[in-house]
């Protein structure tokens, strides 16, 4: 199969990053026993990430950058509207529907709790199931009452959710409130780590068994991804 990683906005992409580096240590110790398979993992799988602000994409390879909504935006972001960020992805329509066709598995990561990830992410889902890719929609879940976003946000984001839900599209829901402790404030960059890397960890897990469904019964992955319903993940720590 040939497996599209798509990250939506800065949020996603942030957790897309830290799924690169995970999997950049397993190829490189992969490499070493075996080959061949590194080598098709490396094939089998490709990073994108959609943003309407090109600022919060230079460090991500030039060929890995997709921009949207130039004319809406003014390739300077969504500025924290989702309906600008829906707006700019119907712009590029066009060119998001030709990457996705390209692929048999679309994964898409976003955030709700800006701008760009709110806006596209179930738009983006319903272009890949209306191309009938297998889709898997994975969903960073702001808290309103944990202080992450203010309600407008913490309710477009619910707003989104009950989107997947009417269209019978399973959403992996992850709740990040835990990430942030008041009674342990942490620069930005410790928080998003917390976030991130136990998402990354269990995404390069699944990114393995879609890489090789010779390992896989058919009606395992029925099970997990068709009908409605929702899968859920939080942040927690394991002693």
């Amino acid at each position: 199969l040939n497996i599209l990683l798509l990250s939506l906005g800065g949020g996603g992409g942030n957790i897309l990053r830290s799924v690169k580096e995970l999997f950049r240590r397993d190829l490189a110790v992969t490499q070493k026993t075996d080959g061949r398979f590194a080598e098709h993992l490396r094939r089998a799988i490709t990073t994108r990430f959609l943003d309407t602000n090109e600022f919060s994409l230079t460090s991500v390879p030039r060929e890995e950058r997709l921009i949207i909504g130039e004319r809406t935006t003014g390739r300077l972001g969504a500025r924290h509207n989702p309906d600008v960020a829906a707006q700019a992805l119907a712009e590029s329509r066009t060119e998001v529907e030709a990457l996705l066709r390209k692929h048999s598995v679309v994964v898409v990561i976003g955030t709700g709790g800006k701008g760009t990830g709110a806006g596209t992410m179930f738009p983006v889902a319903q272009m890949a199931r209306d191309q009938r890719k297998l889709v898997i929609p994975i969903f960073v879940r702001p808290s309103f009452e944990r202080h992450e976003v203010d309600k407008r946000r913490s309710d477009h984001a619910l707003s989104v959710v009950e989107r997947f839900d009417n269209a019978k599209i399973r959403l992996i829901e992850i709740l990040n409130d835990q990430g942030y402790a008041e009674s342990d404030p942490q620069p930005q960059s410790v928080v998003w780590e917390r976030m991130n890397r136990p998402i990354a960890r269990g995404l390069r897990g699944l990114i393995y068994v879609l890489s090789d469904l010779s390992q896989v019964d058919p009606s395992d992955l029925s099970t997990l991804f068709a009908g409605g319903g929702r899968l859920r993940m939080g942040f927690a720590e394991i002693d």
